[in-house]
């Protein structure tokens, strides 16, 4: 569990990531993620098209001090083109979203749809 804007969320920075890849398949943006044990370094969606060759954009997975200043996991910095971003701002703009309200409002009607086909797939025994 991870938190974010002061949320608990109860999913890790790398389920959400590869969640997101998942929704981006066929586009070739995230297509590589590598965990270096506090970072996970993942091929940065803003330059070269999102098409370079060697991750250069780090997720941190857990809370990080540095200097005296913390960092919340999920903070997203790349180290080539400067991009930095909390976590629900790098979902949103990866996704194309205006705003994180706007992702905000995309999760929830997956999540409605995802329990009305489980709803549907889930059979309960009768005894």
């Amino acid at each position: 569990m991870i938190t974010i804007w002061g949320v608990p969320i109860v999913a890790t920075v790398e389920q959400v990531l590869k969640d997101i890849k998942l929704e981006l398949y066929g586009t070739g943006l995230l297509k590589e993620m590598n965990n270096t044990g506090s970072d996970l370094m993942v091929t940065c969606p803003f330059h070269k098209g999102g098409k370079e060759n060697k991750p250069s954009c780090g997720v941190l997975l857990k809370e990080k001090k540095v200097n005296g200043k913390s960092y919340e996991a999920g903070t997203v910095h790349c180290y080539t083109c400067g991009y930095t971003a909390e976590l629900p701002q790098f979902v949103a703009d990866v996704l194309g979203h205006k705003d994180v309200n706007t992702t905000r409002k995309h999760y929830a009607a997956q999540e409605d749809s995802r329990r009305r086909a489980a709803a549907r797939v889930v059979h309960l025994r009768e005894d």
